[in-house]
């Protein structure tokens, strides 16, 4: 009935509204493709689109699509078919859900998604990053999950398949407490392509970052770079012997255990570090390959582009704490002797600014991926701030075209105004009936 009732009042919407003739049509495509180019190249200035990557050819594609369906409802019974289609797929897909054995009657209560479990309200609550390593255990003397009793069959099983990710406090799974994954403070949703970069070069290689899925045994990771990533928890299955002596041999100690799953915990390692020694590389991939194992991360950066300040000594009283943390702006009280480059170990990306004492100061990119900014000696108070310019573009848009809609709708009701509906068109052949 949906269906049937759009197909019919587009049918009249098209007959009346539109106007009739080729020319119009064509008068009206030109128009739409123009506003379309115009439209495209304002998206490509404020988007994220890498020019060579996947991004761009999706990107492009959707955009063809969204042109090929304008000039397609420009006749009829495209439209017609169009809407019908949509809406009878939107009604099969809620008449699905609403069979007597559809899905949502299947699923386990609220607990699954209410409740995390101990391993993530943990992390959540005492802060600090954490890696955690996949696994699940097998085998028929594995330890298994603990079920509620109230839970049983179909219930216990979606359970199980549930609960698996928050009780190995897999990113993803993280986000709606809070905790703060090996990305970083940000609940590490998605990598930036240059942190993705030097995590493989310099933390472990071939781990699949973007998932949150590690499978490396401690011995495999650079724990150089995890100490300047400020990791301080290590959630992962029961490891061997040998395993854990390395995690003890980097200050880790076990802190709880809760169905197949140890947490180990340290003393949480600062994200912040002042330098006074800098290293100029321009090419990504020598970058790369410096920030291999090996690299001091305490004593020295890498940046782009040579330092416009003298660089001075090093002191014992250099100091840098970060006394507010937020998700879009962070403060860090920073006390040098002599200039020097602080260094914060957060993701780098366009958006961020910074100041120091409450004056603009220009953003380093340090260490290929990561923040920073040069200061002078004495105290300072450093705010890194990020702002999404792309979306407070869209919400100008988005509001300035609502404005200019209820404009037109209110200035086409004016008092006083006829309809163009009741407007008679002149033809040529009128003249010729009154002569």
């Amino acid at each position: 009935g949906l269906s049937i009732g759009a197909g019919l009042g587009m049918q009249h919407l098209m007959s009346t509204a539109m106007a009739k003739g080729w020319r119009a049509h064509l008068r009206h495509c030109a128009w739409a493709l123009g506003l379309a180019g115009v439209a495209a190249a304002a998206a490509l200035l404020v988007a994220d689109v890498t020019v060579r990557g996947s991004g761009a050819r999706w990107w492009f594609a959707s955009l063809a699509v969204t042109v090929a369906g304008f000039l397609a409802a420009r006749y009829q019974p495209a439209l017609r078919v169009g809407t019908a289609v949509v809406l009878i797929l939107v009604s099969g897909c809620e008449l699905t859900l609403a069979r007597p054995l559809g899905e949502w009657r299947q699923s386990a209560p609220s607990v699954i998604y209410d409740d995390y479990g101990p391993v993530l309200d943990t992390l959540a609550s005492e802060g600090g990053r954490y890696v955690a390593l996949a696994g699940y255990p097998i085998g028929p003397g594995a330890p298994g999950l603990p079920v509620p009793d109230q839970l049983v069959g179909r219930q216990r099983d979606y359970y199980r398949a549930g609960f698996d990710g928050a009780v190995r406090a897999q990113p993803m799974a993280q986000i709606a407490t809070g905790a703060e994954s090996i990305l970083g403070r940000d609940g590490g949703l998605y990598p930036t392509a240059s942190y993705l970069e030097w995590f493989n070069a310099a933390v472990v290689a071939n781990e699949n970052l973007a998932g949150g899925v590690f499978a490396s045994p401690p011995s495999t990771w650079n724990f150089a770079a995890l100490d300047f990533t400020g990791v301080r928890w290590w959630v992962s299955p029961d490891l061997p012997e040998s395993e854990q002596a390395v995690l003890r041999a980097h200050h880790f100690e076990p802190a709880f255990s809760f169905a197949y799953i140890d947490v180990w915990e340290r003393p949480e390692p600062s994200i912040t570090s002042i330098v006074h020694a800098v290293e100029v590389i321009g090419q990504p991939q020598d970058r790369l390959r410096r920030l291999e194992a090996g690299f001091d991360y305490g004593r020295v950066g890498v940046v782009e582009q040579p330092p416009r300040v003298q660089l001075g000594s090093s002191s014992s009283t250099d100091r840098a704490v970060v006394t507010d943390l937020a998700q879009e702006s962070i403060v860090v009280q920073a006390h040098l002797d002599e200039a020097g480059l602080l260094v914060l170990a957060d993701p780098w990306y366009p958006g961020w600014s910074v100041r120091v004492d409450g004056k603009e100061a220009d953003l380093v990119r340090v260490n290929h991926t990561f923040k920073g900014v040069y200061l002078p000696p004495g105290d300072h108070q450093v705010e890194f701030t990020y702002r999404d310019r792309p979306f407070e573009i869209g919400v100008f848009v988005a509001i300035s075209s609502v404005i200019m809609l209820a404009a037109l709708a209110t200035w086409r009701h004016r008092p006083g105004r006829r309809p163009r509906s009741h407007m008679r068109e002149w033809h040529p052949h009128d003249e010729r009936s009154h002569a």
